[in-house]
């Protein structure tokens, strides 16, 4: 027996097996075989015209899988191809598998003999009845299509009879996963196929699936997540595919406007909108006179909102195509089609209904929308109409201002809009209309006009005329009499503008007036709120000192108020850099005053302090170049406070103030090198720790002191800690709350810096063993336990904590003394600790450790932290847990069951597939029964999330293996 005959042979046995028995030991042996692709086609004849269904389907499947394992050359794919058509015919269980191949084999070469593919779509279209078959059937019938279009269009275009065959295959299609494939392949259609001689048929087999009403149910298969708005997205992209179909689709769509359905009315709009943009200039002057035809009578008569808009957008798709660049057709003229889409809207307010304005105006701004020239259009016709309507409506004008001001600021939004606009607006008649409607009580028409004088004086800055096209002596006097009765926010918007634009003319008008105002301390609000936003820029600079000397004189907080505000605006950040020193002196040194006497002959302390925390905070915030002499004066002016009575206990409102100031002066200043000595604060600051019980007053104060340990200068540094160190470690008189608290901040503040471990720890663990002192430090363990063993880079004096610290942390978790947030922090600081340790001291540290986090377990007390240090300890040193499993598989699987976080239940299942995988066998093993005991009580969750991990962690204990 010849090399080649054996082979046979052997091929021929493994094809009988897998035919028999699918499996993929006889697979793999049959693609390693070295025959030929055709000589295994001719091995399987036999089975593939076997008459068992399974035998045939076998068959196919064996040959698909060997094909796709190997490298075929253009004559084997196109054998291959050929074989498979001529199985087409096959039903039920075996034309599944013949698609699957013939879709791999038309993917995998893009050079098929034309022949070939013209052979494959006609057995395809003479055999398969799609709609016969099974849901996933008919998905891979649309699959092996589109992978057609994909790979072979050119090919698939020259084949007449495609279009007519592809028709009939997705012919009563109503699954939506495979719509959802149908609609993308008909785009592909549509854009590329001649569909003249056909096309009503093909726009029939699309809109008859219009419109498209899906909600996915509730009990939908994994995977198939199909939603009602892709539909409708995917047979949009059909309808404005081709311009072809624009006679019939827009009839069609117009005429489902009319239907009773909201949805059905609200989709029309989208499905109009999308299909003019995409035809573009192919739209006939009849269908855009029909659209607007059929919009208009809900724009002026319908009532929902929603719709409205939507009917909004496709009015700008009209304009948008009439205004397009390359518009041949005379009779898409955007002038005269506007001329009668204006006619229109006069007409309806010839009737003398405001109610029509509203529509009139949301036309208009649907125009404007639409491209530039439509803007400019809409400026040129309507806005001196508008203008002259809105004199005539003395009883009621603000719906017509509201118009005109919305047109405005639609225009002004892009500039493309504003540059057409701009030769057109009639600045005079307009700015005379608005400046009517002033002064008045109705707050709604002082804000229209105040932003309509917003939006014209934007447009005055925008031209490039020489002489101004507004009265803007005019403007700011009118702005001023409105606003100096009844501030408003449009009308300080406005105010913002003409300072930064024209400081001059502003300072002359007004602004001289109104610090008159202020120092009489006349309509001192309203004063107020224009005089912040008008001092911008240069005029801050120039006005600062004399709204700051009313402080001086007053005691007026108003003036820090109005000098903060100021400095949120652009232009003051760096006008505010050549004005800050005599600021500062002048507001420092009165401040100074205040503070030390606790009197205010303004009246109450408590503004003047918010006003100035405010101030410094803006001040800072703007300038990121501060010099050191800010710094200076504010550490000079709060050394002295703190020296003296600032800290008064009586004043406990006043306390919490100060210190929040001074915590946020210096974080502000800090940021930079410095050469102050800023610990003569710290004298006065643990003072207050000493007196206060206010828990608002100890956190600031100890975020105080903390912050200049941290980020003082190098010198003060040392000199600092040692000042709080000396506080806490010789009978401090401060309340325990104060000490764990200040106890907190030095820790973070020595361990960043790698100072004072050798007596900032033995001072943790002095208060972490105190009897009254113990509960408050081991609820915030691992906030120092963390910082602590970061810091502490020496090995020795690690090993050497933690043996301090294990005889007092045992005691410390099995007190009935302690809350279970305290227990967690304890576990968790516990954790910190071991994460930082080496492998070399692990092994022995540990061991010690394992046992009190492994009895500390339970449901009220663990949380997900402390489950991961269990995991931790269970990867890091299994040899401590395989001591400990009769005390931690009880714990854990109580905490799955028992714990009321869905988290901690989850967390706790992961540590039991922890135990599983990192403990020996041997040792495992003999809990097996316990654990699957308990997890399968835990399938019984009310949450999928946890009955999914305990299955998870079910499948691992009982496929336990040694």
């Amino acid at each position: 027996m010849t090399p080649e005959e054996e082979t046979q042979i052997r091929l021929e046995v493994a094809c009988l097996q897998y035919v028999q028995e699918p499996n993929e030991d006889a697979l793999a042996f049959i693609v390693k075989q070295p025959v030929k692709t055709l000589q295994l086609v001719e091995t399987l004849q036999e089975h593939a015209i076997a008459r068992e269904d399974d035998t045939r389907g076998n068959a196919f499947m064996l040959l698909s899988k060997a094909a796709a394992a190997r490298e075929l050359n253009e004559n084997e794919v196109s054998c291959l191809i050929k074989f498979f058509s001529s199985r087409l015919s096959e039903k039920y269980n075996v034309l599944p598998v013949v698609l699957e191949a013939l879709t791999h084999l038309v993917g995998c070469k893009e050079d098929i003999p034309m022949a070939t593919v013209a052979m494959l779509l006609s057995e395809l279209f003479a055999e398969v009845d799609t709609q016969s078959f099974s849901r996933a059937t008919r998905y891979s019938v649309y699959q092996l299509v589109q992978t057609l279009l994909q790979k072979h269009l050119i090919t698939v275009l020259e084949e007449g009879s495609f279009l007519g065959g592809y028709l009939n295959l997705i012919d009563g299609e109503q699954d939506p996963e495979n719509l959802a494939l149908v609609f993308s392949i008909t785009v592909t259609v549509l854009q590329h196929f001649n569909i003249g001689p056909m096309k009503e048929i093909v726009f029939e087999a699309v809109s008859c699936y219009y419109p498209i009403d899906y909600t996915p149910p509730t009990d939908q298969e994994e995977g198939r997540v199909v939603t009602g708005e892709e539909l409708k997205g995917k047979l949009n992209n059909c309808f404005k595919a081709s311009a072809s179909l624009s006679s019939l689709a827009i009839p069609f769509l117009v005429d489902k406007f009319g239907t009773s359905l909201l949805q059905t009315r609200l989709d029309s709009c989208v499905t109009l909108k999308a299909c003019l943009m995409s035809y573009g200039v192919l739209c006939s002057p009849e269908h855009l006179t029909l659209v607007w035809n059929t919009l208009k009578t809900e724009i002026f008569g319908g009532l929902n909102e929603n719709l409205r808009s939507r009917c909004q957008d496709v009015i700008s798709a009209i304009f948008w195509v009439l205004t397009l660049p390359n518009v041949k057709n005379k009779d898409l003229d955007p002038a005269l089609f506007f001329d009668t889409v204006f006619e229109y809207c006069k007409t309806k307010l010839s009737y003398s209904e405001d109610r029509y304005i509203g529509a009139v105006g949301a036309v208009f701004v649907a125009v404007v929308r639409s491209s530039g020239i439509a803007s400019g259009l809409v400026a040129e016709k309507v806005l001196g109409w508008l203008v002259d309507n809105l004199l005539e409506a003395q009883e009621n004008p603000l719906p017509y201002l509201e118009v005109l001001v919305t047109l405005l600021g639609q225009m002004r939004c892009e500039p493309a809009r504003a540059t057409a606009a701009l030769p057109h607006i009639p600045f005079a008649s307009v700015q005379k209309a608005l400046l009517q409607m002033l002064p008045t009580d109705n707050n709604d028409q002082v804000s229209a006009t105040m932003r309509g004088l917003h939006e014209l004086l934007e447009f005055s800055i925008d031209s490039d005329k020489e002489e101004p096209e507004l009265d803007l002596a005019e403007v700011v006097t009118a702005v001023h009499a409105q606003l100096g009765t009844k501030p408003n926010p449009s009308g300080l918007d406005l105010l913002t503008v003409l300072s930064r634009t024209h400081p001059e003319l502003v300072n002359k008008l007004l602004l001289q007036q109104l610090l008159e105002k202020y120092e009489s301390g006349e309509s001192q609000l309203a004063t107020c709120q224009m005089l912040s936003r008008l001092l911008v820029g240069p005029l801050l600079i120039e006005h600062a000192p004399r709204v700051l000397k009313q402080f001086t004189l007053k005691g007026d907080h108003s003036a820090i108020a109005l000098i903060t505000n100021a400095l949120q605006y652009q232009e003051s950040r760096e006008a505010i850099k050549f004005c800050r020193e005599f600021i500062f002196y002048q507001l420092l040194n009165y401040f100074k005053l205040v503070t030390t006497t606790g009197k205010f002959q303004g009246g109450d302390i408590e503004p003047a302090l918010k006003a100035f925390n405010d101030f410094v905070s803006a001040l800072f915030k703007n300038n990121l170049d501060n010099s050191p002499f800010e710094l200076g004066v504010v550490v000079e002016m709060l050394s002295e406070s703190a020296a003296m009575n600032v800290f008064n206990t009586e004043a406990s409102d006043n306390q919490k103030k100060m210190m929040m100031i001074m915590a946020s002066i210096v974080e502000y200043t800090l940021h930079r090198e410095h050469s102050f000595d800023i610990s003569t604060l710290l004298p006065g600051a643990i003072n207050q720790l000493n007196e206060t019980t206010d828990t608002l007053t100890v956190d600031h104060t100890s975020k105080l002191i903390g912050i200049i340990v941290n980020r003082g200068p190098e010198g003060s540094r040392e000199k600092s800690l040692e000042v709080v160190l000396g506080a806490l470690e010789n009978e401090p008189t401060m309340n325990h709350y104060n000490q764990v608290t200040l106890l907190v901040r030095l820790v973070q503040a020595t361990t960043q810096l790698g100072l004072g471990s050798d007596r900032v720890i033995p001072l943790f663990l002095s208060t972490l063993s105190a009897p009254k002192t113990h509960a408050l430090t081991a609820a915030k363990c691992h906030v120092i336990l963390e910082p602590i063993f970061k810091g502490t880079r020496v090995l020795l004096h690690k090993q050497k904590f933690l043996r301090s610290l294990v005889p007092l942390v045992t005691p410390l978790i099995e007190s009935s003394d302690l809350t279970d947030a305290t227990r967690c922090s304890v576990v968790r600081g516990i954790g910190s600790l071991l994460s930082s340790l080496p492998e070399s001291l692990l092994s022995t540290e540990g061991s010690s450790l394992s046992p009190i986090i492994f009895s500390s377990l339970s449901p009220t007390t663990t949380d997900c932290q402390g489950l991961r240090v269990v995991q931790f300890l269970l990867k890091s040193v299994p040899s401590a847990a395989t001591m400990h499993l009769d005390t931690l598989v009880p714990q854990l699987l109580t905490v799955s069951k028992d714990s009321p976080t869905v988290e901690v239940r989850v967390e706790g299942l992961k540590t039991l597939e922890s135990v599983c995988s990192e403990v020996h066998f041997t040792h495992v093993h003999l809990h097996r029964a316990r654990v699957v005991r308990g997890i399968r009580e835990v399938l019984a969750d009310g949450k999928r999330v946890v009955r999914s991990a305990a299955s998870r962690t079910l499948d691992k204990w009982i496929m336990l293996e040694p």
